[in-house]
């Protein structure tokens, strides 16, 4: 895939933008040291202002009873941020009429974001996925009439196939469904972006025009810990009761769609012939009893620890204290461990032998293959020098890959160019009322 340059001028400030996001609310955000991630997306200065929305607020929570009430929550992160919280339901007086209730407070927000846009002079909307937050780009684009980004940040296909999961079940309740909003969104938004060669190819085959898709790199992305030196980072040993073990980890959410259950068969295959190997499962999610329980039937219970989720310090000593990471299916966690010289072993799926070169960064095996799995983690923990060099290896290129300079040039010339677009568009509209 052609990657396009970052320039070392500056761009001049490009008005502000809107961002939305489902991804995580700003309780989770601090507990897991993310701030980083959304310290960030004024790109050095492009943007005068940065409005975050979650327009749904605990939306994934298991029992609609949990929803929260209310108008929408703001926090001035910084002078550069604000986020804005709005729960799933507007008033408790509506609760036995939620369908409603949500559409109201989703109407309600809708409003507020268009005068706020309209007052502020955003200049560009963002959305981190082309689903429900891809109808929300759609619609605040067509009225307020400035451009739409739309991110990939996953193969979403391989996702439903992996477990038969839609993005958003309780709004968007059918594949079919699913799928036509993202060929339309995906059709008219002014750009789509994509971070490796399997999301552009995602993109395309579901109506984006390759015209209009950009890969920008998610360098910026990484928290600075993970940069830090390996040798520098204090071991977790101690902590979680693995001292003078060697141990696996495991870094990301206990959900089907990252095969977490796939780790634990591997460690009772690696644990027939190295008893003493434990695995360190950092992360929480909906398989959380699934996979305790599986861990007792498989009889190693006692050798696995469930950490939960931890903030971003705590995950880059995890990762520089084991012995090798497991990552079935990542994205910015599989470059986190590259990044702490432990060698990784995980799956040849979606983006991963983009980023792993198999055999010198790193060990990629068949797309869920445990019997693969357990032999190359094996091979790992037997063969010291070789996982050392593989470790060593794999964080030099990952430092050059994932440099945070690069990345945020390029995302500004391809905001600038957008931002560009929006401000032209304006300036034309203003003619042409004038003449009237």
């Amino acid at each position: 895939m052609q990657r396009t340059g970052g320039s070392t001028t500056q761009p001049e400030v490009a008005g502000e933008l809107l961002v939305l996001d489902c991804a995580y609310t700003l309780d989770e955000i601090k507990t897991r040291g993310l701030e980083h991630v959304i310290g960030q997306l004024d790109l050095d200065g492009l943007f005068e202002h940065v409005w975050q929305v979650h327009p749904l607020m605990d939306a994934g929570a298991a029992e609609p009873g949990r929803a929260l009430f209310g108008p929408a929550q703001v926090t001035r992160m910084s002078p550069r941020h604000t986020m804005i919280e709005a729960p799933i339901a507007r008033g408790r007086s509506l609760r036995r009429v939620m369908a409603f209730n949500l559409l109201l407070g989703q109407w309600l927000l809708f409003v507020r974001l268009c005068r706020l846009a309209r007052g502020r002079g955003v200049s560009v909307i963002a959305v981190a996925d082309p689903f429900y937050l891809g109808l929300w780009g759609l619609a605040l684009s067509a009225v307020l009439r400035i451009p739409f980004v739309v991110k990939v940040n996953a193969n979403y296909d391989l996702v439903h196939e992996a477990d038969g999961s839609l993005a958003y079940p309780r709004l968007i309740p059918w594949r079919r469904l699913e799928l036509l909003i993202v060929r339309v969104v995906f059709s008219r938004a002014d750009l789509v972006t994509v971070g490796s060669d399997d999301n552009l190819r995602y993109a395309m085959r579901h109506g984006a025009p390759r015209r209009r898709i950009a890969f920008v790199p998610t360098g910026d992305m990484i928290a600075g810990v993970h940069r830090q030196p390996p040798h520098e980072r204090t071991s977790i040993a101690e902590e979680v009761d693995l001292v003078d073990r060697r141990f696996i980890v495991y870094v990301a959410r206990l959900e089907p769609s990252k095969h977490p259950e796939d780790v634990l068969v591997a460690l009772a295959k690696v644990r027939r012939t190295m008893p003493e190997t434990a695995l360190l499962m950092v992360g929480d999610g909906s398989m959380r009893a699934q996979l305790e329980a599986q861990a007792a039937e498989l009889g190693v219970l006692a050798d696995v620890r469930f950490a939960g989720f931890r903030d971003q310090l705590w995950i880059a000593r995890a990762l520089t204290s084991a012995t090798a990471v497991a990552c079935p299916l990542s994205g910015l966690a599989l470059v986190e461990a590259a990044l702490s010289s432990t060698p990784v072993v995980g799956y040849d799926v979606e983006w991963h032998s983009e980023f792993i070169t198999s055999g010198e960064t790193g060990i990629l095996v068949s797309y869920r293959d445990t019997d693969a799995l357990a032999q190359a983690i094996a091979e790992l923990i037997g063969d010291p020098e070789r996982s050392r060099a593989l470790g060593e290896t794999a964080r030099s290129r990952a430092l050059r890959a994932m440099d945070r300079e690069e990345a945020v040039a390029i995302k500004r010339a391809v905001y600038s160019r957008v931002s560009a677009s929006s401000g032209r568009a304006r300036r034309r509209r203003t003619g042409r009322q004038t003449r009237r």
